[in-house]
């Protein structure tokens, strides 16, 4: 599940460096942005796309981009995923487009939410494109391969998104792709959601869903 939209970035080393690379970010994608003209052009650009796992050089570069965007993705949080990735925990994928990242998927294979842990059921996290680069079935191609790496361990795929509109597109992705609630209720913050509770629309609110992987069919 995506968390957090607004907080200012998190930093390490050479100060200059760090004010330097957001704006060279935002030089490029911009750039690039005015290349796709048209559909046709797009479906030819995204045969370049790249993906491949997390490498440490990728941070902080991850990092200036959400933070452009003012969401809260620190370079703390990837340092994070890289630490659960070399033990086993966690298996991260990014997209690059001629080189310039796009956005990333992360699995996590031991989940906090208990359901799928106590089932050994692998969880598809933080979903996210950058917004100028979204509509172009990057996120397709993200699901595609995070599917195919948890086929390889497991049947079945699990994954959570939050109930506000902000998390429409991602909603009806899952659905499209096969996802059905899990059929456990909605959790907030990790508590169960009982009737007569009250909560918070929050990140924290979340409905889980999980699908039947078939690998005669990829992505559906």
């Amino acid at each position: 599940m995506t968390t957090g939209r607004t907080a200012a970035i998190s930093t390490t080393g050479n100060a200059r460096s760090a004010k330097a690379a957001p704006l060279a970010c935002m030089r490029a994608w911009h750039s690039l942005k005015s290349e796709w003209p048209n559909a046709a052009r797009t479906k030819e650009r995204l045969v370049m796309l790249d993906l491949r796992q997390l490498l440490p050089s990728d941070v902080a570069e991850i990092s200036a981009a959400f933070a452009l965007l003012g969401w809260n993705k620190p370079v703390s949080q990837y340092q994070r995923y890289m630490d659960e990735a070399a033990r086993g925990m966690r298996t991260t994928i990014i997209a690059r487009l001629d080189s310039l990242f796009v956005g990333y998927v992360s699995i996590k294979w031991e989940c906090d939410y208990a359901p799928f842990r106590d089932a050994a059921v692998p969880e598809i996290q933080d979903l996210n494109v950058l917004p100028d680069f979204r509509r172009r079935r990057i996120g397709t191609r993200l699901m595609d391969e995070a599917e195919k790496i948890i086929m390889a361990r497991s049947r079945i795929a699990g994954i959570g998104v939050g109930f506000d509109p902000d998390y429409g597109a991602a909603q009806r992705l899952y659905v499209l792709r096969g996802y059905v609630p899990d059929g456990n209720g909605g959790t907030s913050h990790g508590t169960q959601v009982k009737w007569g509770d009250s909560v918070t629309v929050d990140d924290g609110l979340v409905l889980y869903f999980t699908k039947m992987l078939d690998s005669a069919k990829p992505g559906h």
